[in-house]
């Protein structure tokens, strides 16, 4: 949350403004003008296209037909968001196509079993886990009960891939393909595999697929520029953090 771009940004403009009344005005003035422009720059489609893209090449994008088979399917949370109210359906979020990626290699016969992974990472503990509303998501889709695993304590990728360890171990299962989104392949697959399962990245929700801003749009700021160059800013530093925990290897 420090590293939040916006967040990050007001706070040192806030304590700029501050010194500035307080002391040497001229100073605080350029650093002013140097952190507002920072913001403009991260806020625009261009920076955070390219940001994005970094990083969302090496996920590697494989059609889903040439993937070979595996044991498991394993889908990462972060596809849904809280119930209004216990009981009421869960919403799909903009993550959603994970969701719906892990269904369409079930039904082109990747793997036999999916194994949903992700808790209550909303803190509310009257909900129930993320991968229960998924599960009956699916489903409704027309995927069998028995050929559906939920792991339902994991609120981060590390968990996820722990936790699923151990069930891909209880069900002897050895391979799985790897379901999350691009932006975030990168360091869940380097998770899992140091958690020591055999993941076969197949990446979805590639979001730098669309077509890129052009023109002065490409260099105004945006809203939906700023959350996305939010999102990718976290990812890098994910991977730092998980590097220091060790919790991704080599």
């Amino acid at each position: 949350m420090l590293f939040n771009p916006l967040s990050a940004a007001l706070s040192a403009l806030l304590v700029l403004l501050l010194l500035w009344m307080l002391t040497r005005r001229g100073a605080f003035l350029i650093a002013m003008v140097v952190v507002t422009a920072l913001l403009w720059s991260l806020a625009t489609p261009w920076a955070s296209r390219n940001l994005q893209s970094l990083i969302e090449s090496q996920a590697g994008a494989v059609s889903a037909e040439a993937l070979p088979k595996a044991d498991a399917i394993i889908v990462l949370g972060g596809t849904l968001t809280p119930p209004a109210s216990p009981g009421s359906d869960a919403n799909l979020s903009a993550a959603a196509d994970r969701l719906v990626y892990a269904a369409r290699l079930y039904q082109l016969g990747k793997s036999p079993i999916i194994v949903i992974s992700g808790g209550n990472a909303t803190g509310a503990g009257t909900m129930d886990a993320e991968s229960v509303h998924a599960a009956a998501l699916l489903r409704s889709w027309g995927i069998p009960a028995d050929a559906i695993l939920t792991e339902t304590k994991s609120v981060n990728t590390y968990e996820n891939a722990v936790y699923t360890k151990l069930i891909l171990d209880e069900h002897s299962l050895k391979t799985a393909l790897l379901v999350t989104s691009a932006l975030h392949m990168p360091r869940a697959l380097a998770t899992f595999e140091s958690a020591g399962v055999q993941a076969i990245p197949a990446a979805t929700d590639f979001e730098t697929a669309a077509p890129a801003a052009s023109g002065i749009e490409a260099w105004v700021a945006d809203p939906a520029a700023l959350e996305s160059t939010t999102r990718t800013l976290k990812e890098y530093l994910g991977w730092l953090v998980y590097r220091q925990r060790g919790w991704i290897a080599g």
